[in-house]
């Protein structure tokens, strides 16, 4: 084995170390700096975050209003198609009628989907069947 040198501390570097208490102390204000720092990076995060969404969801709002107009704009389109064939009043009952129905075959559609989303764990359903 080697000859390791040992380490001679200077007696009055000891005598002005931190005690055990200052230590703790210092370890416990430097813990709470970080929590603070922490918690005010979320709070930033947590600001961009509310931005970018109210924005998505302003242009998804906007976008909803293009597509019913895009909508109202093809039922129309298409009652005046008819209307050339049927006249006005039948041609009007045609169009509704068929949206009518398939409004009813996409709640229906929409219904047999929303009955697959069960948690069995959370409600006590005795399913197993996957979502």
């Amino acid at each position: 084995m080697e000859n390791q040198p040992v380490e001679v501390h200077d007696p009055i570097e000891i005598e002005n170390a931190p005690s055990a208490r200052e230590q703790v102390s210092a370890l416990y204000k430097s813990a709470r700096e970080l929590v603070d720092i922490e918690l005010d990076f979320y709070r930033a995060r947590l600001g961009y975050s509310q931005k970018v969404l109210k924005r998505a969801g302003l242009f998804g709002v906007l976008a909803l209003s293009f597509l019913s107009t895009a909508v109202v704009a093809l039922v129309l389109g298409i009652l005046m198609i008819v209307a050339s064939y049927y006249g006005p009043e039948i041609a009007t009952l045609i169009v509704t009628i068929t949206f009518l129905i398939l409004a009813a075959l996409f709640a229906l559609l929409a219904k047999a989907n929303l009955r697959k989303l069960s948690f069995p764990e959370l409600s006590g359903d005795s399913t197993d069947e996957p979502g």
